[in-house]
């Protein structure tokens, strides 16, 4: 007994061939009709989740577009001002969100930047030496843009609390953290 069902049915003499088109003729009729019944539902769902989208995205997109120019911006301002060197062989160790970084200096960069000239910062996930004056511009742009530099660690009043307590002591020229 091989053939489908409508085969056997058909040889058994339970059915005839009109018997047979016409049942699947309104199976195709019916699946048409649940699939229009279905795209009808979903246009309709479509048509009124429009609006209420439209009226949420527009805020959205505009926030997203002033991000984006933002940090344009940012990005122009730390490439047309960032004074890294490629060839520094001084390791300059500094924190930026809790979290020790390196960055390698020609001898009058680190000068610079124990002096507060220059300050060292983070975008992206690359560190761009810059000099301290455009800072105040960068806050304007986006105020959290973390920074390191060492005249913010003496105006805490941490950094003179550690120099008096080792006061006495002689530390040597080679030393770097």
């Amino acid at each position: 007994m091989r053939g489908s069902l409508q085969e056997q049915l058909l040889n058994s003499g339970l059915v005839n061939k009109e018997r047979l088109e016409k049942a699947a003729l309104d199976k195709k009729n019916k699946s048409k009709t649940k699939s229009a019944k279905n795209n009808r539902h979903k246009s309709l769902k479509n048509k009124q989740a429009k609006p209420k989208k439209a009226a949420v995205q527009i805020p959205a997109e505009t926030e997203t577009v002033l991000d984006k120019t933002i940090r344009i911006e940012i990005k122009k301002l730390l490439r047309a001002n960032k004074l890294n060197d490629k060839d520094g062989e001084i390791p300059y160790n500094y924190i930026i969100n809790n979290q020790v970084k390196r960055f390698y200096l020609n001898a009058e960069q680190q000068k610079r930047v124990t002096d507060g000239e220059l300050v060292i910062t983070n975008w992206n996930d690359r560190s761009y030496l810059i000099p301290s004056s455009i800072v105040s511009e960068l806050h304007k742009l986006h105020p959290a843009l973390p920074i390191a530099n060492s005249v913010a660690n003496e105006k805490t009043g941490e950094h003179e609390k550690i120099d008096e307590e080792y006061a006495d002591y002689v530390i040597p020229d080679d030393l770097s953290w």
